[in-house]
């Protein structure tokens, strides 16, 4: 399954940008936390974030893990500063992957799309992140901190879904495009009703977001209309797994995968509770 490492930008000592009483550090941290929910209901993947609280790790560190882990796709999650507003997003200015482009016009422009920021175009940089990742990586800075529109808007829990949202459509319409395999005649369906997602419709017709995606190219999850017809099948393997990162507890899983403790506990017979070990993977459902 496609991996993404999702890197909430700076930690710990190093606060980032400051402005208005905010910190870069934290607003990162809050817009990958909302990310990786959003992907758990509208994206079938595996993600790993490089920090999951207000921890101090170098770039290096950063680069060095999602390495190790094999991402396929990397997003760093900053904050600008420095007299500016808006939005814009770089990929490395050197040699990169031909996908890598693709990436960052699929995520800059759905992330416009849910912000409606000002573009600051697409951009291409010799940041570390974008240079010593061995995957597609994209960096991302979502408005100015030291702007006071824009830190208005930042401080909103409501906007900050909104970023998070843009960030998703993005990832999910890029992986979505990947998918090749056609329509099957015959295929059961599904018409789209008001209120529905992805998730809820793989949960309720026995199938997995991984399937949805792959009958249904270029699917939006953002962008489901009613009346809309897609294809869904069916498949009986629907198990989740989740891969240990740092900092990670069952305590937190649960909240992520919004299931239990109890459960959790269920699902992996002889689990250690007070000894998970980083890469080890858990069943979630």
């Amino acid at each position: 399954m496609f991996k993404v490492f999702i890197d909430p930008g700076h930690g710990g000592s190093d606060p980032g940008a400051t402005a208005f009483g905010v910190q870069e550090k934290d607003l990162t941290l809050k817009i990958a936390r909302a990310v990786c929910e959003e992907l758990i209901r509208n994206v079938p993947c595996r993600f790993k974030l490089s920090r999951t609280t207000d921890k101090t790790m170098s770039l290096k560190e950063r680069t060095d893990m999602a390495n190790q882990w094999g991402a396929d796709l990397l997003v760093s999650i900053h904050i600008n500063a420095g007299g500016g507003s808006g939005f814009e997003s770089f990929i490395f200015n050197g040699r990169h992957k031909a996908q890598t482009s693709f990436y960052q016009t699929t995520i800059h422009q759905a992330i416009l799309k849910h912000t409606s920021w000002t573009d600051r175009g697409q951009k291409q940089e010799n940041f570390h992140m974008l240079r010593e990742s061995r995957m597609s990586a994209v960096l991302t800075e979502s408005g100015f901190i030291d702007h006071p529109d824009d830190v208005k808007k930042l401080k909103q829990a409501h906007f900050i879904q909104k970023i998070a949202a843009g960030h998703v459509s993005g990832i999910g319409q890029a992986l979505s495009t990947q998918h090749t395999k056609p329509p099957q005649k015959n295929q059961a369906t599904y018409t789209i009703q008001k209120g529905d997602t992805l998730w809820d419709i793989a949960q309720d017709n026995h199938t997995t977001l991984a399937h949805i995606f792959e009958l249904n190219p270029g699917i939006d999850p953002y962008q489901l209309q009613i009346g809309q017809n897609i294809q869904i099948g069916s498949i009986k393997d629907t198990d989740q797994y989740h891969e240990i990162a740092p900092g990670d507890t069952l305590w937190s899983l649960s909240k992520t995968y919004h299931t239990t403790i109890t459960v959790l506990l269920a699902n992996n017979p002889g689990i250690k509770p007070q000894a998970l070990k980083i890469g080890q993977q858990i069943k979630i459902r």
